[in-house]
């Protein structure tokens, strides 16, 4: 109907409220999210005046449907151009969630909407969803019906959660989030890793759908996948983070491994990021395989040439256990040996890579040092806090460029050192994104760079 850019509901041939009222406004709520029009029902400053005779008051008299009229536009006769390119643009996302919701207008709006999701298949045929849901970003207004926290996402493969099944019940799904109110979730991301070996090839659906704390589930929105015998030889040669293709970056803004790592809440690479603001389970490994060298027949880039296996070379750690990262040190190249060390002090890296001859990291680069043939390259030594030259060339503080210093705002060893909680150089910090070993990244400060020999 035309024209003034307004949502009227029942009743219009007078002003007053129906017994549904409130799913009215939570309907029209999410109209005007999409349109911007402004709210005309019943008691509402915007009722023009009391007309009988409405095809919604009828609608919703006789048949109980949600009768709602659109006000299009600024005139009784408007141009077609300011149609296709105005009227039309605001007004086709709202009549697409008009019939989204049609199974149950006065409920459905009052629930979460599924924001944003993406599906990736693994090799292995497993499909990773994940997605993200919202109880207040797809509303016009901080109406009552929008303030809830998301306590449920499920998903339903090829099973669209209305049907009915062949025994008669309707479909579970699969929950790929479930947690209790806490006051702080109306927006929260979920991923997910879901087996779909025995899925037939061929075309297939996810059908999402999320709940509110009030027990209100929100429309269904389907995605689409494809499951093909092309999938394991074009995964194979396409290991790549998937950080910031993921909700956890577009609502999180978590959109690189290295943060989402050593966030509080994650037990790095191998483990999870139970994020403390609803946002879910996030499988580490799942977004960050390259990062966390998790690639089958691994790409890792951190290696040259072409023998892919991720190794420890001369001088690094190896086998033992990697504490700060929650991973085993790999083994070293096959013309090394790992032996065993008394220079390092972090826990678990109590073994090198040595040539056969026996011969160290620190060893060889003093030997360049001291004849100077490796093309001019410096050898500068950081100085510890005396001013006594050490021989490791990578002997440096480093604090700055960990994470607690992005993060928590500890950049020199001086402060990392006499905070609450740390007994100084030698020990190490405890704290909710992991323990910090002091002397491996302050170890020019502490004295603890291996002395020359």
């Amino acid at each position: 109907h035309a024209y003034g850019e307004i949502l009227i509901w029942p009743w219009s041939h007078e002003n007053d409220r129906t017994a549904n009222d409130e799913g009215f406004k939570a309907l029209a709520n999410k109209y005007k999210y999409f349109n911007g029009y402004a709210y005309a029902g019943p008691q509402e400053e915007s009722f023009l005046y009391e007309a009988s005779g409405t095809t919604a008051d009828w609608a919703y008299g006789v048949l109980g449907a949600a009768g709602m009229s659109f006000e299009l536009g600024t005139s009784f006769y408007q141009q077609c151009d300011y149609f296709e390119d105005s009227i039309l643009e605001k007004n086709k996302n709202a009549l697409t969630y008009a019939a989204k919701i049609s199974r149950a207008p006065y409920s459905l709006p009052k629930g979460p909407d599924i924001i944003d999701a993406t599906l990736t298949i693994a090799k292995d045929y497993s499909l990773t969803i994940s997605v993200s849901a919202s109880d207040s970003s797809n509303t016009a207004n901080t109406h009552s019906m929008a303030e809830q926290d998301v306590t449920e996402i499920r998903a339903f493969i090829d099973d669209h959660p209305y049907d009915l099944l062949e025994d008669g019940q309707s479909p579970t799904g699969i929950v790929l989030m479930e947690k209790a109110s806490d006051g702080d979730s109306a927006t929260v991301t979920a991923t997910k890793t879901i087996d779909i070996l025995n899925l037939p090839e061929g075309k297939h659906v996810v059908y999402l759908v999320a709940k509110d704390s009030l027990n209100y589930s929100g429309p269904v929105t389907a995605y689409a996948f494809e499951k093909s015998a092309e999938v394991a030889s074009d995964n194979s040669s396409k290991c790549e983070d998937s950080i910031a293709s993921n909700p956890a970056c577009s609502v999180g803004g978590i959109c690189d491994c290295e943060t989402l790592v050593n966030l509080p809440g994650s037990t790095g690479c191998g483990g999870v990021y139970a994020s403390p603001m609803g946002m879910g389970e996030i499988i580490i490994d799942d977004l960050c395989p390259l990062y966390c060298g998790d690639c089958p027949e691994s790409n890792n880039i951190n290696n040259d040439g072409n023998d892919d296996t991720v190794y420890s070379e001369l001088g690094e750690t190896c086998e033992g256990f990697d504490e700060v990262n929650g991973k085993p040190f790999p083994s070293c190249r096959p013309e090394m040996k790992c032996k065993p060390t008394t220079e390092s002090s972090i826990p678990g890296a109590d073994k090198t890579c040595v040539m056969d001859d026996g011969e160290t990291q620190q060893e060889s680069s003093e030997e360049v040092g001291n004849s100077n043939t490796d093309g001019g390259e410096d050898n500068d030594n950081s100085s510890d806090q005396d001013g006594e030259n050490t021989s490791n060339n990578n002997c440096e503080d480093k604090i700055a460029s960990h994470p607690a210093c992005a993060f928590g705002n500890i950049c020199d060893c001086e402060t990392l050192v006499n905070l609450p909680g740390s007994s100084g150089c030698g020990s190490i910090l405890e704290n909710p994104s992991g323990n910090l070993i002091i002397n491996e990244w302050c170890p020019s400060y502490c004295n603890a760079c291996p002395t020359k020999k």
